[in-house]
């Protein structure tokens, strides 16, 4: 610490003008190396690697079918229209007919070569051709009594129609086509095809598309695109609110417009340091840490509030020695003595909080911290050169002019109590800090994990209108399924059997989605169902694959099953004859010996548990019978990181206090033979860590991937302000007794934690004017913990150093 105060006092103070030649040329540097970084947005891959849920749905994408290789196109004939109509039906094949001709290659072909595309014309179409009927002769009452029909019958017809579809009346709102995209299509090109498609539609000459039918292209890739576009949008403006705060506070704090631009080139640099390292370390380079993601948001505001800190104590400390009479170099030499050294502590217990987030479970969330812990790295070197070297620079050229002491807030009536609390009832304080951190320990165990995947969209983006539209027609997105995975001998008639039965019993669970009472699943059992004889017909048993089964054949399906005697091989090898192998290969490996059951599913994240357990009683004889089975879907994977985010929360307190004071009280044990000075210092953040979550339940927030970080940030933010009071009292009770110190220290030191705290609290506040709620609850609440750390820090701590300093001198007078 010497070594690194020592050499930055020397260059501050003795060569400030290249001092800040090279901190401009690095700059430049980092600036470049910015402008690398990646910005993805992927909510699905929040899981861990060992999740069986994580490794069953990898399963599922690579081995069956990728459900994102799609891109889906909702048709609304609004709240009085029926898209089971000529008129509907007549939109729909305008939407096909644009999709691929717009698309061409990029649509994935069958075994026949032809586009596979899934929509209700096609279905019922092909229902109909079967009949020898044609779609085209159908009036509105019959085409609608037979769709309806349909979608009931096949859930791939069902999962395209709308909520509110009425079989009685053979009506419904709205409809999506399906279109399958070639699997080999990277995820730009996927986005790209799906932008096509969307930029085809928009055309109002598209030919069947009536002025009052409202058609809308999704896809991952556009979801995830228009995502960043949002978060793009926002992040200039919240940074640029959260300057503006800052620096109208430094404006009335410092009255110097020379000391406001240092500090605004200083929080600029910093936000641009921090990003060229995060590049350099990010996936374009070194690829130690992920991407750019929704929390990129946070980081620049959150750096404009801490950063400027280190730009306030700096200045407030010069200026104090300027007035005590001291030449420019001198009075910074002397800054950076004092103050410098708080800083440096205050630099690395805040770094160490920060990083305990990087052992969270989520990969985003991880990289949050160390994309923070490198920020206040970057701030600490860049004001602790840049604010002395600018005003040695300065001063110079008014040597003989005194610096008035920094003109803050007028604190002197409003710090009259605490220093009388102090001298007086200096225990008061700590005993009230102590039974509100009590109240708020207990009422923390009563806070709920969650994590909902819709926090993460925008408020008033257009995502969030899509994200809603699909809500409204759907209950959820037209892709959300729950996925089955069975392994096992497939051609097992106990096996199979055992997954028809438990897929007919889902339709219990509250959750999936059913059309006329019937459940929507998938599988190779309602393939079987739909394309052999449902009757219970001729259909091969014991005889090959290839031999027409007649009319005299075995049948070997009923409404319970296959038959004991069933040759369940050769009737699968029948199913991929006749529907292509595949269709059938997204539900059945090619050796039978696993399938997926997709079970349309609209709970979203909150229920994703609860249903991930009833699928799997349902599913508890299929293992009876000797197969394996696990429950995964995106929902169930983002349940189990909710579950881990607990376990997280805990560890992260632990750990960062662990640490942080392990770190305070090796320094004070060091520098003055006083560890207790370092539980001293940690009293501000420990305060604010406890009645943040006490907050937390008072206003009904629950953890989420960010509010999970707070007690984290409340450790990283009250640390400064602790070990600024314990060093500032410790020097100036080397010349006074305990009374005069902490009048001092509270006159002195306390107005710059004033400052400073209002410069992060207006930092915090612009969070709450995110469209992303977790960021506004991070904003309110880190705002919280901001005036609980300056409280605890002016009335608690004093009484806690006034006590110590007491029975120090009791022990030695």
């Amino acid at each position: 610490m010497r070594v690194l105060l020592g050499w930055m006092q020397s260059a501050a103070t003795r060569s400030p003008a290249r001092v800040l030649g090279v901190l401009a040329a690095a700059t430049v540097v980092l600036a470049a190396l910015a402008s690398t970084n990646v910005v993805e947005v992927d909510l699905a891959q929040l899981g861990s690697d060992d999740s069986h849920a994580v490794q069953a749905i990898n399963r599922v994408r690579n081995e069956f079918a990728d459900p994102t290789a799609s891109l889906q196109v909702l048709v609304d004939t609004g709240a009085d229209g029926n898209v089971l109509s000529r008129e509907g039906f007549a939109a729909i094949e305008a939407v096909e007919s644009a999709a691929l001709e717009v698309l061409g290659p990029a649509v994935r072909t069958d075994d026949a070569g032809q586009p596979q595309l899934l929509s209700l014309r096609s279905g019922v179409g092909g229902v109909l051709a079967q009949q020898g009927a044609d779609l085209r002769q159908l009036d509105d009452a019959t085409l609608g009594s037979v769709a309806a029909r349909a979608a009931v019958a096949n859930p791939q017809l069902a999962a395209l129609v709308s909520d509110d579809l009425d079989v009685a009346s053979g009506s419904a709102r709205g409809t999506a086509v399906l279109v399958l995209l070639d699997p080999a299509l990277t995820e730009t090109q996927r986005t790209d095809a799906a932008q096509r498609v969307a930029d085809a539609l928009d055309d109002p000459d598209v030919a069947g598309l009536a002025g009052d039918i409202e058609v809308t292209v999704f896809s991952n890739g556009l979801f995830v695109t228009g995502l960043i576009q949002a978060i793009r949008a926002e992040v200039p403006v919240l940074f640029g609110l959260a300057l503006l705060v800052v620096l109208t506070i430094l404006g009335f704090a410092y009255r110097s417009v020379s000391d406001v631009v240092v500090g605004l080139i200083g929080l600029l640099a910093t936000v641009v340091w921090t990003f060229g390292l995060v590049a350099l370390l990010g996936p374009a380079n070194l690829g130690w840490t992920g991407p750019l993601t929704q929390l990129a948001v946070i980081v620049p505001v959150l750096l404009v509030g801490l950063g400027i800190d280190y730009s306030v104590h700096l200045t407030a400390r010069y200026r104090e020695e300027r007035a005590a009479g001291q030449a420019p170099a001198a009075a910074a030499d002397r800054a950076l003595a004092t103050v410098g050294t708080t800083l440096v502590l205050a630099t690395a217990a805040t770094a160490l909080g920060f990083a305990s987030i990087a052992t969270a479970p989520v990969q985003m969330l991880a990289d949050f911290g160390v994309f923070l812990a490198l920020g206040v790295v970057c701030a600490f070197v860049l004001m602790g050169l840049l604010v002395p070297g600018a005003s040695v620079l300065r001063d110079r050229r008014r040597a003989g002019v005194a610096r008035s002491q920094v003109r803050e807030l007028d604190l002197g009536r409003l710090l009259g109590g605490p220093t009388w609390l102090a001298r007086r009832r200096p225990l008061t304080g700590m005993a009230v800090a102590g039974l509100l951190m009590a109240a708020s320990l207990v009422a923390a165990t009563a806070l709920e994990i969650e994590f909902e995947r819709g926090d993460f969209v925008p408020e008033g983006s257009e995502v969030a209108a899509v994200l809603a539209h699909q809500e409204e027609l759907f209950g959820g997105g037209v892709t959300e399924s729950t996925f089955v995975l069975v392994d096992g001998d497939l051609a097992e008639v106990e096996v199979a059997n055992a997954v028809w039965a438990a897929q007919r019993d889902v339709a219990d669970v509250d959750g999936v989605r059913s059309v006329g009472g019937a459940p929507q699943v998938l599988s190779i059992m309602t393939m079987a169902a739909a394309a052999l004889d449902p009757a219970g017909g001729p259909l091969p048993g014991g005889t090959p694959a290839e031999a027409d089964p007649g009319p005299g054949g075995p049948a070997v399906w009923t409404d319970d099953g296959f038959a004991a005697d069933a040759d369940l091989d050769a009737v699968y090898a029948l199913l991929r004859d006749r529907v292509g192998e595949q269709r059938v290969a997204r539900l059945l490996a090619p050796d039978n010996a696993a399938a997926v059951i997709q079970i349309r599913t609209v709970v979203g994240d909150s229920g994703a548990e609860r249903v991930q357990r009833e699928i799997a009683a349902a599913f508890a004889p299929v293992e009876t019978a000797g197969a394996v089975v696990t429950v995964t879907s995106e929902p169930i994977i983002i349940a189990e990181m909710s579950d881990e985010l607990s376990a997280f929360q805990l560890r992260a307190i632990a750990l960062t206090l662990v640490v942080v004071l392990a770190l305070l009280a090796a320094y004070y044990a060091v520098a003055r033979r006083q560890p207790l000075l370092g539980v001293i210092a940690m009293i501000p953040a420990t305060v604010s860590a406890s009645l943040v979550l006490g907050t937390m339940w008072a206003l009904g927030i629950a953890f989420n991937v960010l509010t999970a970080t707070l007690t984290a940030i409340a450790v990283g933010i009250g640390v400064p302000y602790g070990v600024h009071v314990v060093n500032r009292f410790a020097e100036a009770r080397e010349h006074a007794d305990a009374d005069t110190a902490i009048a001092t220290t509270l006159r002195s030191t306390g107005a710059a934690l004033a400052g400073s705290a209002l410069t992060t609290l207006g930092a915090f506040v612009v969070l709450t004017f995110s469209g992303l709620p977790p960021i506004r609850s991070l904003g309110l609440l880190g705002g919280a913990g901001i005036v609980f750390a300056l409280l605890a820090a002016v009335l608690v701590q004093p009484g806690a150093l006034v006590a110590w300093a007491r029975r120090a001198a009791s022990r030695h007078p």
